[in-house]
């Protein structure tokens, strides 16, 4: 009885505020990580749920007269500047359902993405901006390495390197090669980026 009291208590308090935005990145991320599963696992209902997933953030997020990703999307509207990852991770995510769906609209959309992220984020020195706002700011960030999951100049590079023809594998190996002396003095800060410049050995 105690316990029930106690429970209806707090029902009744104000909630805390809920945070219900939805990254692109961090979708792309549950979208790679769903058709993966759906196809080892022989799971229906994950390579399903991918599919819902990649169909709404895409119409949510993607302007397709701008060749634009949207950062992020709230109740129905997406808003803000995507940033390198969030291209480059949805890129990944669509390619992987791809793989396991076998529809060929996914990969369609990941080599978009592909292609608009070298467009927008591209430098001179082969490197990756990873904000569209770079020239607007007195401090320039930079990609400082993976975390939790792949930075976007990681994932970047194994998306590219994943399309497999000359054009992106090429692209790929211009940003492994202006972050080779990254590489080598600090592989631990790296480890998405090491896995991917494996496939690439006449760079590393």
């Amino acid at each position: 009885r105690v316990s029930s009291l106690n429970s209806a208590r707090q029902s009744a308090r104000a909630q805390p505020a809920r945070d219900e935005k939805m990254i692109v990145a961090l979708n792309g991320l549950a979208i790679d990580a769903l058709a993966a599963a759906g196809k080892i696992l022989g799971e229906p209902a994950y390579l399903a749920a991918a599919r819902r997933a990649a169909e709404r953030i895409w119409a949510l997020a993607y302007d397709t007269p701008a060749r634009q990703l949207r950062h992020e999307a709230y109740r129905g509207i997406a808003r803000g500047d995507g940033f390198l990852d969030d291209y480059a991770l949805l890129g990944n995510g669509l390619l992987s359902l791809a793989e396991a769906s076998g529809a060929k609209i996914w990969r369609e959309r990941a080599v978009r993405l592909g292609d608009d992220a070298l467009r927008l984020f591209s430098r001179p020195d082969g490197s990756l901006a990873i904000t569209l706002a770079e020239n607007t700011l007195v401090i320039v960030p930079e990609d400082g390495g993976d975390t939790v999951y792949p930075s976007g100049t990681s994932a970047m590079v194994g998306l590219l390197l994943r399309l497999g023809d000359a054009r992106h594998r090429g692209a790929a190996e211009r940003i492994l090669a202006s972050r080779s002396a990254r590489l080598r003095a600090q592989p631990d800060q790296w480890p998405a980026l090491v896995a991917a410049a494996l496939r690439a050995p006449r760079v590393t």
